[in-house]
C-alpha cells in the first residue's frame, strides 16, 4: 500500500501517506487500485522488492484555488515504507505567503507497514522563488549510488538551468522500489464546496537502474511514469473505500501523454 512522507503548509511537519512522478519512453503498464486515505491523491510505483530507481522528476502546476501541497518522492518500499526522500510545494511553505507555494525537502525514515504513515522533515530549501497560484516548476529527486546521496532539482523547466537546491549524504546503499508522484490537501476537516483542480503533472519520468546493487549503478534506463505499474491514490472524508455518505473528494485522473495527470478536489 501507499506510503508518503508530505510537508505541511506551516513549515516542515509531519504528515501521513504517500504519492509519485517521472518523464520519457513506453506504454502504459497496470494500474491498481485506487486505494483510499484522508487527504492523499496520485500514484506510487507497485515495488516489487527487485525493480529499482534512484530518479523521480516531473513538472509540477499549482492551479488557482488549490488547497493542497504536491510532491514528488523516492521510497524504498510501497508496502513497509523505509526511506524516503521528498521535494515537494508546499501552500504558505518556506517563507512565502499563504497564497503562494514555496519549496521544501527532506529525508525520514519510517518502517511502519501500512498505507499512511507520519514521517517529519527537516530540510528547508535554500534560495528558492515562491511559485503562485497558475505557476509551475521542474522537481527532481535523485539518488547517487556513486557518492550515496540524495540531490534535490529545481526550476523553470526541466531544459533549463535548472539548480541543485540540495544534497543530503546518506550511509550504505539503498535500493528505492517505489517512487511516487501526488498531492497532500491541507484543509481538512473542510471539504471543497466546488470542484476545484489541485494540480497537474507533466512529463512524470523515473530513471531504473539495470544494475542496481552496482556501486556505480550499473546501466539505466529513464522511462515514463504510465510505464510502469502503479497504484491509484484517492481520498474520502473517512480514509476507506467510498459510500454514499462518505464519497471520494480528491480524485486522480488516467494517465495521459507522456505520463501526465491531474489531482482534483470535488464537492
Amino acid at each position: 500500500m501507499l506510503k508518503r512522507l508530505l510537508v505541511s503548509a506551516a513549515g516542515l511537519a509531519a504528515l501521513t501517506g504517500s504519492l509519485l512522478m517521472g518523464v520519457s519512453s513506453a506504454g502504459a503498464a497496470t494500474v491498481t487500485g485506487p486505494a483510499f486515505t484522508q487527504d492523499l491523491a496520485g500514484y506510487q510505483v507497485n515495488g516489487n522488492g527487485s525493480t529499482a530507481y534512484n530518479e523521480v522528476r516531473g513538472t509540477v502546476q499549482i492551479p488557482a484555488g488549490s488547497t493542497s501541497n504536491a510532491a514528488i518522492y523516492l521510497q524504498e518500499n510501497a508496502f513497509s515504507g523505509g526511506l524516503t526522500a521528498e521535494l515537494a510545494l508546499v501552500k504558505g511553505g518556506n517563507g512565502c505567503l499563504a497564497n503562494q507555494w514555496g519549496l521544501e525537502a527532506g529525508v525520514g525514515s519510517n518502517a511502519a507497514p501500512g498505507p499512511l504513515t507520519l514521517v517529519s522533515l527537516t530540510t528547508p530549501v535554500p534560495d528558492h522563488s515562491c511559485i503562485n497560484a497558475g505557476g509551475s516548476e521542474y522537481l527532481e529527486v535523485h539518488y547517487s549510488t556513486l557518492l550515496r546521496q540524495v540531490v534535490f532539482v529545481a526550476g523553470p523547466n526541466e531544459f533549463g538551468d535548472t539548480n541543485v537546491l540540495n544534497t543530503v549524504q546518506l550511509y550504505g546503499l539503498h535500493i528505492f522500489h517505489s517512487p511516487a508522484v501526488g498531492v497532500h490537501y491541507t484543509a481538512l476537516p473542510a471539504l471543497p464546496t466546488v470542484s476545484t483542480p489541485q494540480a497537474s503533472f507533466t512529463r512524470d519520468g523515473l530513471t531504473r537502474l539495470l544494475s542496481p546493487a552496482a556501486r556505480r549503478g550499473g546501466t539505466n534506463d529513464r522511462l515514463n511514469l504510465a510505464s510502469q505499474s502503479t497504484l491509484e491514490v484517492e481520498a474520502t472524508p473517512s480514509g476507506a473505500a467510498p459510500t454514499v455518505s462518505d464519497p471520494v473528494f480528491l480524485s486522480t485522473s488516467a494517465f495521459g501523454s507522456g505520463g501526465s495527470f491531474s489531482v482534483t478536489a470535488s464537492s
